[in-house]
């Protein structure tokens, strides 16, 4: 796999040994040169590069030596994600990692380096949460890097950095039923049906926003409301951020899913279509010119509603897909179907999310337990 070769005693460069060897990938793997001064360093690196590409540990010298804005720019440019993600986490990247570490190579990033960022960043007045916001893309280029055999390891992994905010819900601090019903009366009308379909059927904010008439159906006897999309900003050709419909967070276009309709939420949605019709492509919610209405918009009417009922200010729309979720798991709904109605990415996101609201299963263990047992 690797080959020594001895230039000579007379080798005017002052590297007289040389290793020649192939990367992983055998025959197709490119060939690569190393040259030494002391024969028994070309030995040691011949019986390390030979192992290494054996085992699949080699890593790429010309990969480690790219920047970190290099890397970044092709890291990006191969991910899939949201237009208002990429723009997000661009910002962030030129706000504070270009300024800290973009000029270096990716193998003399320390974690020393992150440390300063987080540091920096907390600093400024910036919370931990703001400060994953940034590290979790930049965490993931890393991840990619040691994929690519740019990397053996990435310097996330001995970095001390501040602990993210714990995902776990506190229901005690969510709105109740009474709470719901007081802001959804105290929206405008036209907006109340929104509040129900976020509370009764877990929606998004922008997926509430993009239901239409025809997504409501009837399955095995049970109504189900089809989740097909959700309205978000976009920039147009012109650079601007506008409304536009796209497809659902951790979903690819054409995907959907299916969440059950209570009886009061379907009762709330024959009221809206009633009082106020549909968009021409049966939307629920429009503007007087029949255009989308964007989250944003919708969340004005919230915060001007949620004090004028009493509620407490601190309270999001995101707080009543939190009580959808806790009202389910906390009366025995299965956390996996929970965790489907909720369009999560993973059963872990919702575990981590709402797991401490499962009822406890310990009386019910010791129950089956004994009867196995005692057979």
């Amino acid at each position: 796999m690797a080959t020594l070769i001895d230039r000579g005693a007379d080798y005017t460069k002052g590297k007289r040994w040389m290793v020649r060897y192939r990367e992983a990938g055998g025959r197709s793997g490119r060939q690569r040169e190393k040259s030494f001064k002391l024969k028994k360093e070309a030995l040691d690196f011949k019986a390390s590069v030979e192992h290494t590409v054996r085992d699949g540990s080699y890593i790429d010298p010309d990969k480690g030596a790219v920047t970190v804005s290099a890397y970044w720019a092709e890291f990006t440019g191969r991910r899939q994600v949201k237009q208002t993600t990429a723009y997000r986490n661009g910002k962030s990247f030129d706000r504070h990692i270009r300024p800290a570490i973009g000029h270096k190579a990716l193998r003399h990033v320390s974690a020393a380096d992150l440390e300063k960022i987080a540091n920096t960043m907390q600093a400024g007045g910036l919370s931990t949460a703001t400060f994953w916001a940034v590290a979790n893309p930049l965490r993931g280029m890393f991840r990619q890097a040691v994929r690519d055999k740019a990397l053996a390891e990435s310097p996330f992994l001995s970095a001390v950095l501040p602990k993210q905010p714990p995902k776990a819900v506190d229901e005690t601090e969510l709105p109740e039923f009474a709470d719901v019903d007081k802001i959804a009366r105290g929206m405008k009308p036209q907006n109340a049906v929104g509040i129900w379909l976020m509370a009764g059927c877990g929606l998004r904010i922008g997926e509430a926003m993009g239901v239409r008439e025809t997504d409501f159906r009837i399955v095995a006897g049970t109504r189900v409301l089809r989740v097909r999309r959700q309205v978000q900003k976009v920039r147009n050709a012109e650079g601007k951020l506008t409304a536009a419909l796209v497809p659902l967070k951790h979903r690819q276009e054409g995907e959907w899913r299916d969440v059950p309709v209570p009886g009061l939420v379907w009762d709330h949605v024959q009221w809206h279509i009633k009082r106020f019709g549909t968009a021409d492509d049966g939307r629920l919610f429009r503007t007087q010119l029949g255009a989308l209405v964007h989250p944003d918009w919708y969340r004005e009417d919230w915060y001007k509603a949620v004090p004028r009922v009493g509620g407490k200010p601190r309270w999001t729309p995101h707080d009543l897909r939190h009580f959808y979720a806790s009202t389910c798991l906390l009366n025995g709904l299965p956390l996996l179907s929970v965790s489907r109605w909720l369009g999560h990415g993973s059963i872990t996101e919702t575990a981590d999310t709402y797991g401490h609201l499962t009822p406890d299963a310990v009386d019910t263990a010791v129950s089956v337990l004994d009867v196995a047992l005692a057979a």
